[in-house]
């Protein structure tokens, strides 16, 4: 069972790395052959079962119909975009409400599963992350507390460069549409338009002959959660 949250029924997949944001992010960049992939963690909707996967397992872990496209970036969007979609993010992903009640804590349906790149986010500093008038990413007025990222060229990391441009794989809501406020990637370049987000993921599962429990049965630290 690759699940969307913890033992305490928190939800965590838009505040930490997990198993099936990993696979669906995954999905994401091989199906569409670009060097990066980026799922929002608020369009992994529910589990996976484990057991048999049907058509309707697959729609409702991406229910939207999200369009893919490849998009080409540069490092320093990269960067923005990673600092945006994490900037909610605290060291404590659950906390107890005035009820007595425990809550997720600091998540953001914007928070990212990625493939083919890893990070370090240091959560003990505050977010230098500023909105526009309309609530919608502007800039980084200050320190990152993202850092060390590193991009996944022939099996190995390697530091990411900046100027350098490369092929990120996403959905068209993440890119092109303001979604979750971002608008880092609006100006980048499509460079090819794919399926849609559950056919990828479907592609993808059919690849591994449906077997995800040993490449998909725990974090891979591809988001470092320093705090």
């Amino acid at each position: 069972n690759l699940s969307i949250f913890d033992e305490d029924g928190i939800r965590m997949v838009r505040t930490r790395e997990l198993p099936i944001s990993n696979l669906c992010a995954d999905a994401m960049r091989i199906v569409s052959d670009a060097e990066i992939g980026f799922v929002n963690g608020g369009g992994v909707r529910t589990n996976l079962k484990s057991g048999d996967i049907t058509y309707g397992d697959i729609i409702n872990v991406h229910p939207y119909g999200n369009e893919c496209s490849v998009i080409k970036a540069t490092g320093k969007n990269i960067l923005d975009h990673l600092e945006y979609t994490t900037y909610k993010t605290k060291a404590e992903y659950k906390t107890t409400n005035d009820l007595g009640v425990m809550v997720p804590n600091g998540e953001f349906g914007g928070f990212p599963c990625v493939s083919g790149i890893k990070f370090d986010l240091d959560v003990t500093k505050e977010s230098k992350v500023k909105l526009d008038a309309d609530g919608l990413f502007d800039k980084v007025d200050g320190d990152y507390r993202v850092s060390n990222v590193k991009v996944l060229k022939d099996g190995e990391y390697v530091d990411i460069e900046m100027n350098t441009y490369y092929t990120v794989a996403t959905t068209n809501y993440i890119a092109f549409e303001n979604g979750d406020g971002g608008t880092v990637f609006k100006e980048c370049e499509k460079v090819t338009s794919g399926q849609i987000d559950y056919q990828n993921l479907i592609d993808y599962i059919v690849s591994l002959d449906g077997k995800l429990k040993d490449k998909y049965s725990t974090p891979e630290g591809r988001i470092n959660i320093i705090s």
